[in-house]
């Protein structure tokens, strides 16, 4: 059986459109991403936190906490803190991206999705790298600007009232660390401990 030429025509523009476009959109905790994106992550843990990595090719639109349009390759990396002292709760120890029609992904390689991805956070990001190869126009709590060329943002949210301990390397964001303990609870032997536990 074939299809019309309108029916084809829609098809294939609906096809496009979802190849080489994208939408996200942020909150306080969740990042649900719409379109075709190239991720990765580690879950979080209690010796460094949780990563995610995300690159996204062609048109973007973000709403939600951060508003903008962007064009041409744009990253964004984000480090969710460990608190040294909280109970482990399960969804902490579950992985950060799923897709909802498949099963377990694995952390740390890349992955590709060509229609949603959902990111939970148990806490806000604590350092939050934005990359961009192309044009944009954003305002939001990550970044205001409007860019032309390469641009690279970082951004950091330190913990109110607790001593924070963190390591990034941009290019190698899997190995991040960043731990905070919450005033009164800073024990520096086991802080210590901690960080090299952390790095590799």
């Amino acid at each position: 059986m074939s299809l019309p030429g309108a029916a084809r025509v829609l098809l294939l523009s609906l096809l496009a459109g979802t190849l080489f476009s994208g939408c996200a959109w942020r909150t306080a905790d969740t990042t649900h991403h719409f379109g075709p994106v190239v991720f990765r992550f580690s879950p979080p843990r209690a010796s460094a936190g949780g990563v995610s990595d995300l690159v996204h090719v062609g048109p973007l639109v973000e709403a939600g906490a951060q508003w903008g349009v962007s064009l041409g390759v744009m990253e964004r990396i984000t480090v969710v803190p460990a608190t040294a002292g909280s109970p482990a709760s399960p969804s902490r120890a579950e992985p950060p991206l799923r897709w909802p029609a498949f099963g377990a992904l694995e952390p740390e390689r890349w992955h590709v999705s060509l229609l949603y991805v959902r990111i939970p956070t148990p806490s806000a990001p604590a350092l939050i790298l934005r990359r961009l190869y192309g044009a944009e126009l954003t305002i939001g709590a990550e970044t205001r600007s409007a860019s032309l060329g390469w641009t690279s943002r970082l951004l950091v949210h330190l913990p109110e009232d607790a001593v924070s301990v963190a390591r990034f390397d941009g290019q190698r964001p899997m190995t991040s660390v960043f731990v905070s303990w919450p005033a009164g609870t800073l024990d520096a032997v086991a802080a210590r401990k901690t960080f090299e536990e952390g790095t590799p």
